[in-house]
């Protein structure tokens, strides 16, 4: 019996044992190898196969964030399990191994193949066990073929992760190469990296500034200036930014040259005040890291003191990724740098990280739309009206909008006519040295501005002698001077009455219009305001079951019974309406009634989630305390309550829901051609429309054409259903 107990608990140890080995170099979720175990096992295989030729294979899944977040923890773990367990299976044969490095990225090490894409085939092949999985999830891969085994094990899968990236905004690509592009590249950024502190030191780097203009008065005004850094290498040249600032930040050397812009701009600002007695507001940058450095106020405030500034004098560009990464941090550190007195820009805003119903929440004092949110703007006229109804609601939440990247008068003077208040890019100015920058100080200094361009005045028509037109008339039908004049007297005074008359009619006519005209953007408003309502609804209860926040719960109940968006749309038309029941009225308020059914669903979804977690001091409300869990529900585990709610709000009942709402919200079935003919606000909107551009024709000869021709737009504008 003592052998025998003695050999169970041999067994016992290494069992054990093995369990702690496991623990430590496995990880916990797809079961397989840590980054450290997988590189020291790689080497020891080097060692045994110093001949065979190996290839470092990097594995990467595609916006892994967004989907973490919109289908939830539990969906993103099983895809990470799932990626996992068919790269093991992809190199068990040929004796691979396989790591889980980080978050979504794995890495291969395995003999050389050259069956890439049937690799991340298969790899893709049914990620979430169904038959969507592949609209969901997109995997991209970075292939180090025949690795040098000079190098250390680490550097192989840098190679392959910058493979990998070359193929990261690809939507036909989706496998890259290391290759001797690659390498060469490689070089130039490693020289790049061991030059920076020598640059920075013999201040190789230059502050360039592009003019901001005010462009809401008669004449553009000079009004401030962002900061932007070039690099005069000695050897190398001129170095684009958009190759040294992504470099920098992937190796956390940007933090060292955003202090040096700082002291630079801040050290120009005062050279003008001094020199000139006037300077502009300067725009500098703040990266992330900088956001989340927990002295970066102190900082700021220490080079205002240097240089005797005003926190006015320098503002400061966050980017909008930056709000929606880490927003609470992030968030929190724009809080203290605006108390301290600091202007904040959102900069790169319409990059696709924010939306519109987050601008009112979020602490900014200056809206920047991005360069080629511009640019695509005036190429699709939709996307236009995106633009304007961006700066409406800047306008609406007083936050002045800078439109980056003006290239030609066209665009300055529509961003001018839909409310933009500042401008900046080519049109003006690129981005110029200090020295160049100053003429533009003294001008602005010295009020020299030039008015906007007008469109060319017609020349004048041709004058006639009215006498000579007389007298032809008198010759030609043998009558007295004096009976012809009074012959045209009459002729004039009754083409003077006809004119005003037409004139009284054309007047009425636009008024009409005009009253249409508002009609009409209240009942689109109002049916924007109950999407965006809904919207934000959806927002805040999907983020607080997927996150637990309490914060999300509270600004659930903060829209739906203070803010009130939804239930205000259908009380705004109602009133715009008078009473009369139309088909507009009629869908916006099932809309109304399909997301108020909807918040029952929600309801019990959170209801699940408070159940499931501890909310103990948190003030519930009583609507929520309310809700009755069915004995089924009541019976599941916690971990099991969450993911009912997260079906609950992310099912396909849901789904129908908001396609139900979004339906009936929605302006974009009524287009001209297809209204429909109960609709009786419509059809008197359309009848004064009619009216008032019939008047506009009547006066056309007073009137002229441009007249006529606004009448037509306004008209045509106006053939939709509410």
């Amino acid at each position: 019996p003592g052998v025998i107990l003695a050999r169970v608990r041999r067994a016992v140890e290494l069992f054990e044992n093995r369990q702690i080995i496991q623990s430590t170099e496995r990880d916990p979720l797809t079961g397989l190898y840590n980054r450290e175990f997988f590189y020291s096992y790689a080497e020891q295989f080097d060692k045994s196969h110093p001949d065979v030729e190996m290839d470092a294979i990097l594995l990467d899944i595609n916006h892994f964030s967004t989907i973490n977040e919109r289908y939830g923890r539990a969906y993103a773990d099983d895809v990470l399990r799932r990626v996992g367990q068919k790269a093991r299976e992809m190199v068990h044969d040929a004796g691979g191994i396989v790591c889980r490095r980080e978050a979504d990225i794995f890495q291969v090490y395995c003999p050389h193949r050259d069956d890439y894409k049937a690799i991340l085939d298969n790899a893709s092949l049914g990620l979430a066990g169904e038959q969507e999985a592949n609209n969901r999830v997109r995997l991209r891969m970075g292939v180090y073929s025949r690795v040098d085994k000079s190098l250390d094990i680490e550097r192989r899968f840098d190679r392959a992760k910058m493979a990998a990236d070359t193929v990261r905004t690809s939507y036909t690509r989706n496998i890259g190469v290391y290759d001797d592009t690659l390498h060469q590249a490689e070089l130039y950024h490693i020289r790049l990296i061991e030059d920076v502190s020598t640059a920075i030191a013999e201040r190789q780097f230059k502050v360039y500034f592009q003019p901001k203009y005010n462009i809401q008065d008669d004449a553009p005004v000079l009004c401030g200036a962002e900061g932007l850094v070039r690099w005069q290498h000695p050897e190398l040249g001129m170095i684009s930014p958009g190759v040294f600032i992504p470099l920098f930040e992937e190796n956390g050397l940007i933090q060292a040259l955003d202090h040096y812009v700082w002291h630079e701009a801040a050290r120009q600002v005062r050279a003008w005040k001094d020199a000139l007695g006037f300077a502009v507001p300067v725009s500098v940058n703040v990266s992330r890291v900088d956001m989340v450095d927990v002295a970066i106020v102190e900082k700021l405030q220490d080079i205002l003191q240097e240089y005797r500034l005003d926190p006015e004098d320098l503002h400061l560009e966050v980017t909008e990724s930056a709000y929606a990464e880490d927003s609470e941090q992030i968030i929190e550190t724009v809080k203290r740098l605006r108390g301290a007195g600091f202007p904040i820009e959102m900069d790169d805003f319409g990059t696709g990280y924010s939306s519109l119903n987050m601008l009112s929440s979020l602490p900014i004092d200056v809206l920047k739309l991005d360069m080629k949110f511009i640019q695509t703007a005036f190429a699709d006229e939709k996307n236009l009206q995106m633009l304007g109804i961006i700066v409406e609601i800047a306008r609406h939440i007083s936050t002045p909008v800078v439109a980056e990247g003006v290239e030609n008068e066209e665009q300055l003077l529509v961003l001018k006519e839909v409310g933009c208040d500042i401008v900046q890019g080519y049109y003006f100015s690129p981005p110029v040295p200090a020295a160049q920058f100053e003429p533009l100080l003294v001008k602005a200094r010295d009020g020299v501005t030039t008015p906007f361009a007008k469109e060319a005045e017609e020349p004048a028509p041709e004058k006639k002698d009215h006498f000579s037109v007389l007298n032809s008339w008198a010759d030609k039908f043998s009558i007295p001077m004096r009976q012809a004049s009074f012959v045209f007297m009459l002729l004039a005074f009754i083409v003077a009455t006809s004119l005003y008359i037409a004139d009284s009619m054309v007047t009425r006519g636009y008024l009409h219009m005009e009253q249409a005209s508002e009609r009409y953007i209240i009942a689109q408003q109002s049916a924007t305001n109950l999407e965006m309502g809904s919207d934000y609804l959806t927002d805040a209860v999907r983020s607080f079951v997927v996150t637990g926040d309490y914060s999300h719960l509270e600004d659930y109940f903060n829209e739906a019974h203070q803010v009130r968006r939804r239930d205000d749309a259908v009380i705004k038309l109602k009133k715009l309406l008078e009473g009369r029941d139309t088909t507009a009225l009629e869908r916006l308020s099932t809309a109304l009634n399909d997301s108020n059914e909807l918040m029952v669903q929600e309801y019990t979804a959170m209801r699940l989630v408070l159940d499931a977690g501890d909310y103990q001091g948190k003030n519930i409300p009583e609507v929520l305390k309310r809700v009755q869990l069915t004995p089924e529900q009541q019976a599941l585990s916690p971990a099991e309550k969450r993911a009912e709610a997260v079906n609950l709000v992310y099912g396909e009942s849901y789904k129908d829901y908001k396609r139900n709402i979004r339906s009936n919200a929605s302006t974009d079935h009524c287009v001209a051609g297809r209204r429909p003919a109960d609709c009786a606000v419509h059809q008197r909107l359309d009848s004064q429309a009619a009216e008032a551009h019939d008047g506009a024709d009547e006066g056309e000869q007073g009137r002229g054409p441009d007249r006529c021709r606004g009448a037509a737009v306004c008209h045509a504008n106006l053939q939709c259903h509410f």
